[in-house]
């Protein structure tokens, strides 16, 4: 079994536009099979009309390093493909019967492969390869999966940034309402954002497979990676003040919320402390608060003097995130009389907490498991 590694390259990327003719994988799998020294082709063949190779443009058949045994790798080529066509190839490819001898294996080939496209690919259990010799062909005793490597083939069409401010708050109503169908005029509507950003969205979304056409709208096709593809990119928009209290970390909670509702505050319980109340399993040392940021007054320093809270650089009880992103409220719950941030915003959080933080938010999709965010997600190996 090979795994190579992801890995990043240097040097000047030269930015071409993908071929207009047909795409011939061999030489990608050559040079695949000079870099990881894992495999040899040893025949290819290509089609000339209908002839023997049926409905394949190309047959590829390479012997993996220490073995006898030989592996087709059967293959259709694509000038460029993005995840919407993807889902359609796959589905199709799924459905070809394959010879079982000697061992094929479906594979799709195209000069730009997207982290989405090969995400659609794993999950469907289809290989793929593209001209800078990222892929994955896996078959019984061979295993070989390329990530990481520079493109000089990219997609070069202009796109919309999906988890842009606003843009996300389109994403965040689909997560967070997953099996809801949308029409493009209440999801506007839902978000405060326009009709035309909307519809933009919506048919990004629909190209990238994040979400499909059922009438009379949309609704997220596989919420659980869209919320994946989010958090790789989640910085979020709050200013991070790190305080210390003599209270215990609970009474400091409910201290900072009685507060915050005296004062007419938003205010939700966020990261560990939302976690520790959607999921039993998550214990917390730290409360930490979003706190909306107001244009006619000091909130955070009211709050501080009030409370007796110290700015700290070290040791901090809590942190207050102060905000101006009222989206970060959005589907907020109430427990024991306490404001807390979503499932999906807490999963934010703590994804980009080096510490603990993915672990926690593994849990809370876990325990919260009846919004469907675990299946489909990136973790297909």
């Amino acid at each position: 079994m090979v795994t190579v590694s992801p890995r990043g390259e240097s040097g000047i990327i030269v930015k071409h536009e993908p071929p207009t003719t047909r795409v011939e994988a061999r030489p990608w799998l050559e040079g695949l099979a000079n870099r990881t020294e894992s495999f040899e082709v040893i025949r290819n063949e290509q089609r000339e009309g209908d002839g023997e190779l049926g409905r394949w443009d190309e047959i590829v058949t390479i012997r993996p390093h220490g073995s006898s045994e030989s592996l087709r790798l059967l293959i259709e080529s694509n000038v460029r493909l993005h995840p919407q066509r993807a889902i359609a190839v796959v589905d199709r490819l799924r459905r070809e019967p394959l010879p079982p001898v000697p061992t094929s294996l479906a594979v799709v080939a195209a000069p730009y492969i997207s982290e989405r496209v090969a995400q659609v690919c794993r999950e469907g259990g289809i290989g793929y390869v593209d001209a800078a010799g990222n892929c994955r062909i896996s078959a019984p005793g061979f295993h070989l999966q390329v990530e990481g490597r520079k493109n000089e083939l990219p997609d070069t069409r202009p796109a919309e940034n999906l988890f842009a401010a606003k843009s996300s708050r389109i994403v965040r109503a689909l997560i967070e309402q997953p099996e809801r169908v949308w029409r493009v005029q209440d999801l506007a509507r839902e978000v405060g954002v326009s009709m035309g950003l909307a519809s933009r969205i919506k048919h990004k979304l629909i190209e990238q497979a994040f979400a499909e056409e059922i009438a009379p709208g949309i609704r997220a096709r596989n919420p659980g990676a869209l919320l994946d593809a989010w958090a790789a990119v989640y910085k979020g928009r709050s200013r991070a003040i790190l305080v210390y209290s003599m209270d215990e970390i609970a009474a400091l909670e409910r201290r900072i919320a009685g507060w915050c509702a005296d004062h007419a505050v938003k205010f939700a319980l966020a990261e560990f402390s939302a976690a520790a109340r959607l999921s039993p399993m998550v214990r917390h040392k730290r409360a930490a608060v979003y706190i909306q940021e107001a244009l006619s007054r000091d909130v955070a320093g009211l709050m501080m003097r009030e409370l007796e809270l110290k700015e700290v650089d070290t040791g901090a009880t809590a942190v207050l995130w102060v905000t101006e992103d009222d989206s970060v409220f959005y589907n907020c719950s109430k427990q024991d009389g306490l404001t807390i941030v979503s499932a999906v915003q807490a999963y934010l959080d703590l994804m980009r907490n080096p510490g603990r933080g993915r672990e926690a938010a593994e849990q809370v999709l876990r325990w919260r498991g009846t919004s469907g965010l675990e299946a489909g997600r990136n973790n297909v190996s």
